[in-house]
């Protein structure tokens, strides 16, 4: 995995409390998982607060696939938009 790619998909990862976002200023997204309410690892939503185990989300995605994405937003921010 390239550096750009760690990049990528670090700045979707949380362990809870800070996430870096697009544009690698800091941002808070939830402490817990908007689905069970759990801790652990999280996927952050790029647009909102939000955010997820990886097997919570629905889809669930496998995180080897985050370096294929550029952002990552949650279905109420999909939605929205």
């Amino acid at each position: 995995m390239s550096k750009e790619q760690e990049r990528r998909a670090s700045k979707r990862i949380s362990t809870g409390i800070i996430v870096i976002s697009q544009d690698e200023s800091t941002k808070t997204n939830n402490d817990y998982c908007d689905t069970c309410k759990g801790l652990g690892r999280f996927l952050c939503c790029d647009s909102c607060p939000r955010a997820f185990h990886f097997s919570c989300v629905e889809p669930p995605i496998d995180i080897g696939d985050l370096e294929k994405m550029e952002n990552w937003y949650c279905n109420v921010c999909r939605c929205e938009k």
